[in-house]
């Protein structure tokens, strides 16, 4: 008994400490975006790659499918992944302008972060939406806690091109 109730205080400070990371990530591109104008995204990050614009829309796009993956409801802008998900950066005619966008993060993240504080502990080792029982069952690891740990990752590797406007 005393074995599992360290287990379960180390896991709790385990995914606080994702929580964490992840919240961190969101503050590092916030501080980004109030650095960066609006004419400053259409900037590629370098010669034949993405602008920034994309880039805000892509990570929108992809923190937005958190909501389901998480079980904390629909989806905010479902839109954007013909944009900036399915497509490459130059495919759309046109995208939502960058102020738009920006609200778009804003909201998204405020959603995400009043919802995860009220997941209890166990229920980030529970299956994420998207995996099938059967898969689950075979691999564990396809839990909300592995979604967590993954879009942060993958915020991290965005901030770090952004950066490279400046």
């Amino acid at each position: 008994m005393i074995m599992e109730k360290e287990a379960e205080m180390e896991m709790e400070i385990l995914i606080q400490q994702t929580i964490a990371a992840w919240q961190l990530q969101n503050r590092k591109l916030n501080a980004l975006l109030n650095k960066i104008s609006s004419e400053e995204l259409l900037t590629p990050i370098a010669p034949n790659r993405n602008r920034g614009i994309y880039l805000l829309g892509h990570l929108i796009a992809f923190n937005d499918m958190m909501l389901p993956l998480l079980g904390f409801g629909d989806r905010l802008y479902p839109e954007l992944d013909n944009l900036f998900v399915g497509c490459a950066d130059g495919c759309a005619d046109h995208y939502p302008p960058a102020d738009t966008l920006k609200m778009y993060w804003y909201l998204v993240n405020e959603t995400l972060t009043v919802n995860m504080s009220k997941i209890p502990i166990t229920e980030w080792l529970a299956q994420a939406t998207n995996v099938r029982v059967n898969a689950f069952e075979k691999n564990p690891l396809h839990n909300k806690f592995s979604v967590l740990i993954g879009r942060t990752i993958h915020l991290s590797y965005h901030i770090g091109q952004l950066n490279l406007l400046f």
